[in-house]
């Protein structure tokens, strides 16, 4: 992915939250997850969770 310059970085920080609070709150039927299958709604909020660490690890 391309860098990001400071102003997009908080405009990205924003866009995850939001992306996370929108999940919080969806409440229609969930698709098979492509490595880990059928997951409930708190499962994919903790595979998001790892997923979204593995990524912030790159920046420290």
């Amino acid at each position: 992915a391309p860098l990001l310059g400071a102003g997009n970085k908080l405009s990205a920080f924003s866009r995850l939250l939001t992306a996370l609070d929108d999940f919080k709150h969806f409440k229609d039927p969930l698709q098979s997850h492509f490595a880990y299958g059928e997951l409930t709604h708190q499962q994919y909020t903790w595979a998001h969770v790892m997923h979204i660490n593995n990524h912030l690890e790159e920046l420290v």
